[in-house]
């Protein structure tokens, strides 16, 4: 797989070379109630226009699962943040023994970034944006195991920006 070109992108664009579908937006996501989204395991990715310069908020507004807070000071996000990478989160659904389809993680996320007390706390800095609602989300079907190419899609962030994504 090779990396996304270091160019920042005129608008959102996966992490890595598998087929992506989706490019939603949480709302619209949330408006079909997530339809489009496979019952099938593999990687979801939270999308960023790198051309765009973040702003977050004091409070995350999030869900308070078990009643822990998910802002974090704005210092840290600031020195989180992957300049010129559009993924900001990547993420496997299913595996080895796990019942997780792309859509119940996708769905757990997005109520979770709505305020909801589910148990989605992975990737919880994309919702102290500015303007979550601006996010897309994709996604990319798989019969092998996410898990492992989750792994090789961040090892291969890491190598490429010197970091993981902003949010994992």
């Amino acid at each position: 797989m090779e990396p996304e070109s270091i160019l920042p992108a005129s608008e959102p664009t996966p992490f890595g070379e598998l087929p992506y579908e989706g490019f939603l937006t949480p709302s619209e996501l949330w408006d079909q109630s997530f339809a489009s989204v496979p019952k099938f395991k593999g990687i979801y990715q939270v999308l960023w226009n790198p051309a765009e310069k973040p702003r977050f908020l004091d409070q995350n507004p999030a869900g308070r699962f078990k009643g822990r807070d998910p802002s974090t000071p704005r210092e840290e996000l600031k020195a989180k943040w992957v300049e010129g990478a559009s993924a900001l989160f990547i993420a496997a659904a299913g595996g080895r023994g796990a019942k997780a389809t792309l859509r119940s993680r996708i769905r757990s996320m997005i109520r979770f970034g709505r305020g909801e007390a589910v148990g989605h706390w992975s990737g919880h800095a994309v919702w102290q944006l500015v303007n979550p609602e601006d996010l897309m989300i994709a996604w990319s079907s798989m019969r092998s195991d996410p898990g492992e190419a989750e792994r090789e899609l961040l090892k291969q962030f890491e190598e490429r920006y010197g970091a993981l994504p902003f949010a994992n």
